[in-house]
């Protein structure tokens, strides 16, 4: 008798776990958008910044600020591509708390730990949301941005010295699309000195790719340069020679070894999410990175057969993945898992969205050039031949990504 009810419970668990398990026909968009849902309701489960006494736009512990601001722009292209508009109000909410009394992303909250690429992932998730046309937030209108000729608050921390691949590319990637959406020269101009000053780096992780494809593919639908299209052509060759395995997204450095960190859970969904908009940008590109899309948005929804777990508190059976190589779940779960697996899954549909929108062509948030910025800049780059061609002066782009994402802010105004 107890082998038999052993058997029996155990056939009812693996029928229960097949009729709930993450099922998607990605020929009917409906039923992708049903599994984007069934996604992103796994990862708002862990978030707490709506709660009674939390703060709002964080995510608790062990997931750092830059992340939860990450998360916000995937929700932000969530609304844009399938209409739902269940996280609207927490992401404004999110947003405009973490703006800070100055908009200028430094919050109270965060000032003593925040470093330049953190502010720069917040800022993103801002600027997609003015090119999407996302809903403009209601703020006080005697919140501005204040011009702070000394910028003295910005060096303090450790992380507004950093010399890595994430925060040039957070500079880059925001310096050419507020070059496209204002249609200021001036951001051309300084995304066009930081790549120049980085062409030298060796991409390690893939959302330091996806990055740069990104500000890439947008300079080149900005200014339709040769120069820059064969840029973007060489970055999206490396990135899928490097970056995906039988056609599906993979994060070369950790994964294979089950060795990524917190942080990097999350860094393939940032590439797919940035491989997406290259395509709105450079149609050239598509013929490549769809079918990259479709074939790691099939494999990510197959990865998210996992249990309720400590890590995931959404729907039963649908828990997410690292390792989407294995077509089911591999047992890591979280944040970075649910962040991966929407973005795979919803940016599948990303061809039916509309391009992202500018001042001259739909934006309806309005911009202020000079945000944040000194009356006279007395700070200039190293010249490009120096010997730390990456770090030298690069307090400089420190000061200049303080005034991008105060730029940004007032263009959600």
């Amino acid at each position: 008798m107890v082998r038999i009810a052993s058997f029996a419970s155990t056939l009812a668990g693996v029928l229960l776990h097949t009729a709930t398990a993450l099922e998607v026909n990605f020929d009917n968009q409906g039923d992708v958008f049903d599994a984007a849902s069934t996604i992103a309701f796994g990862l708002m489960r862990s978030y707490t910044g709506n709660y009674t006494g939390d703060v709002p736009g964080n995510l608790p512990d062990p997931y750092f600020w830059w992340e939860a601001g990450a998360m916000f722009g995937h929700l932000v292209d969530y609304w844009h591509i399938t209409g739902d508009e269940s996280y609207v109000n927490q992401t404004v909410q999110a947003i405009v708390h973490q703006s800070g009394d100055l908009r200028d992303l430094m919050p109270k909250n965060q000032t003593h730990t925040e470093g330049n690429d953190d502010q720069g992932f917040w800022a993103m998730s801002v600027m997609a949301a003015a090119e999407n046309n996302f809903p403009n937030p209601r703020r006080p209108a005697a919140i501005r941005v204040q011009r702070r000729p000394e910028m003295a608050n910005l060096p303090i921390n450790k992380g507004f010295n950093y010399k890595n691949a994430i925060s040039n590319g957070c500079f880059f990637n925001l310096a050419a699309r507020l070059a496209r959406y204002t249609g200021n020269s001036t951001y051309a101009e300084w995304a066009e000195k930081v790549y120049d000053w980085e062409t030298e780096t060796e991409f390690l992780w893939s959302y330091n790719a996806g990055i740069h494809l990104h500000g890439a593919a947008v300079m080149y639908n900005l200014t339709g340069s040769d120069v820059w299209k064969q840029r973007l052509d060489g970055l999206l060759a490396t990135t899928v020679e490097i970056f995906f395995k039988d056609s599906v997204a993979f994060e070369q450095a950790c994964e294979p070894f089950k060795v990524c960190n917190i942080d990097q859970r999350s860094f393939k969904g940032y590439l797919l999410r940035w491989m997406s908009a290259t395509t709105h940008l450079a149609p050239h590109t598509i013929d490549i990175i769809r079918p990259l899309l479709r074939a790691s948005g099939e494999a990510a929804a197959l990865a998210c057969d996992g249990p309720l777990n400590p890590d995931f508190k959404g729907h039963a059976d649908t828990a997410c993945g690292q390792d989407w190589s294995r077509r089911t779940f591999d047992g890591f779960s979280g944040v970075g898992e649910q962040m991966n697996a929407l973005a795979a899954v919803m940016y599948t549909q990303g061809g039916a969205s509309a391009a992202p929108v500018t001042l001259g062509s739909g934006g309806t948030s309005q911009s202020d050039a000079n945000a944040g910025a000194p009356e006279k800049s007395k700070y200039d780059f190293a010249p490009i031949e120096t010997r730390d061609r990456v770090a030298a002066a690069f307090v400089t782009l420190a000061i200049c990504l303080g005034v991008v994402v105060s730029a940004v802010f007032m263009i959600m105004d």
